[in-house]
């Protein structure tokens, strides 16, 4: 399935440092390895309440988490945002977005860390 996918997992803050390692050493490798995207939000006064985000191929996206909750020794819990593509959302918005060159996604995406939207066909930030 090349169908482009994002997990959005708790990860509180103390393990954040862990996976991304001194000047970003290790989360680049884990990426690099696994051909995904992860980025990582703190949980701002609530240390516990930290995320990351894994995005790339629906097959790679679930060997780096196994891969992450073993290096880190925890567990990653799926929050109600992980997992999706636009096509399993809306399949009808395709055109209208491709029309409109995105900039709905775009502004989505620069706005919330949670609503990262992947199209099929469209170069994924």
């Amino acid at each position: 399935d090349a169908e482009p996918r994002a997990a959005v997992y708790h990860l509180p803050d103390r393990h954040q440092a862990a996976l991304i390692g001194k000047g970003g050493v290790t989360i680049r490798e884990v990426q690099e390895r696994f051909g995904v995207k992860i980025r990582c939000e703190r949980g701002g006064e609530d240390p516990g309440k930290g995320y990351v985000q894994i995005s790339g191929e629906a097959k790679a996206v679930e060997e780096c988490r196994a891969h992450v909750e073993q290096r880190l020794k925890v567990r990653l819990t799926p929050t109600p945002f992980s997992r999706f593509s636009l096509s399993e959302l809306a399949p009808g918005l395709l055109g209208k977005l491709r029309a409109n060159r995105y900039e709905l996604v775009n502004k989505i995406q620069s706005t919330h860390f949670l609503g990262e939207i992947l199209v099929p066909g469209r170069e994924n930030q």
